[in-house]
């Protein structure tokens, strides 16, 4: 059972091109969730997957505790026990896609963050600026990295995370960060074509002027790729099918954990 917009986001009505995150969680994972919307610094549709009774006391504890830092996102709770997932990650990412206010998400994980900071203004400003044939089948893909924490230590610190494309790319050129569960699950990320995007060497800033190439993607590579998309909502299907898939240059997805 989904119970959408429980915590309604705070603010004015969204924009239809506005851009909203979307993401799921645990109570396990709350403190995740505030860096992610910190570097996000826009609109969220969260999704909180409950178990148990006291769960819904904890949600709201962390809720009132960081009212300033989740005013811009809305939380809808998902109730659903089964023998066979120990988590729901479908049903809790079509809870927040449900709960999105406008006709553009961003589709994450709650474990990786949207780089650089202020993610939102930066992807809305790019988006803008490509033209799209045919919004109902194209998604827009955010490549993924994982850097090694410090040893001993559980987590990359946000000091660890690059603050442009180039510092990016230096990191990879160095080993310090590494495609998204490349050695773990390598069919996840492996269309995105990571060499094509850290190809792009003069481009001064973050954003490039031309933010976009096209993947081509094989029925085969199609059933394990799980990429980290925005997407034009009005033309998604309960999940997707039969798109084309392009990568964004000038933005990143950060997991600080390998």
């Amino acid at each position: 059972m989904s119970l959408l917009h429980v915590v309604p986001r705070q603010g004015a009505s969204l924009d239809k091109n506005d851009i909203v995150l979307t993401t799921h969680l645990s109570h396990t994972k709350f403190q995740n969730l505030l860096l992610q919307l910190q570097y996000w610094n826009g609109p969220a549709s969260v999704a909180v997957y409950i178990k148990e009774e006291n769960e819904i006391d904890m949600l709201f504890d962390f809720l009132e505790e960081h009212e300033q830092d989740v005013r811009q996102a809305s939380f809808h709770i998902v109730m659903e026990k089964t023998s066979q997932l120990q988590y729901p990650f479908n049903t809790l990412r079509q809870a927040a896609l449900d709960g999105v206010e406008s006709d553009y998400f961003l589709a994450m994980d709650v474990d990786l963050i949207p780089l650089p900071q202020n993610c939102h203004g930066n992807l809305t400003e790019t988006l803008a600026r490509i033209q799209v044939p045919n919004k109902n089948n194209h998604l827009f893909v955010l490549p993924a990295f994982s850097i090694a924490p410090f040893p001993g230590e559980k987590f990359a610190s946000p000091e660890m995370l690059p603050s442009s494309k180039q510092e990016a790319k230096k990191m990879v050129h160095q080993n310090q960060m590494i495609q998204f569960h490349k050695s773990s699950f390598p069919q996840g990320h492996g269309p995105t074509q990571y060499d094509t995007w850290l190809q792009n060497t003069n481009v001064p800033g973050i954003i490039p002027d031309d933010p976009i190439y096209e993947i081509n993607v094989t029925l085969e590579e199609s059933v394990r790729y799980e990429p980290y998309v925005v997407g034009y909502k009005p033309g998604i299907p309960r999940y997707w099918e039969g798109t084309t898939i392009e990568c964004q240059q000038g933005l990143l997805l950060f997991s600080r954990r390998l």
